[in-house]
């Protein structure tokens, strides 16, 4: 354990602390930015092959 030495003394000192309430504040953020992208991409897609078909059934 002698060798963690003097990497731990190159490491700058960090004071900060995550209480249970922001970390699950930030989980909560970082699950809902997932969904939303998911749904967005979703909607996304269905107007972009909304768009195609029409397009496609004018034409043929």
């Amino acid at each position: 354990m002698t060798w963690l030495l003097p990497i731990a003394n190159d490491l700058p000192l960090v004071l900060a602390y995550l209480d249970p309430g922001s970390g699950s504040l930030l989980l909560q953020v970082l699950i809902a930015g997932m969904f939303s992208s998911l749904f967005f991409l979703k909607s996304s897609i269905g107007v972009v092959r909304t768009s195609v078909s029409r397009v496609f059934k004018n034409h043929a």
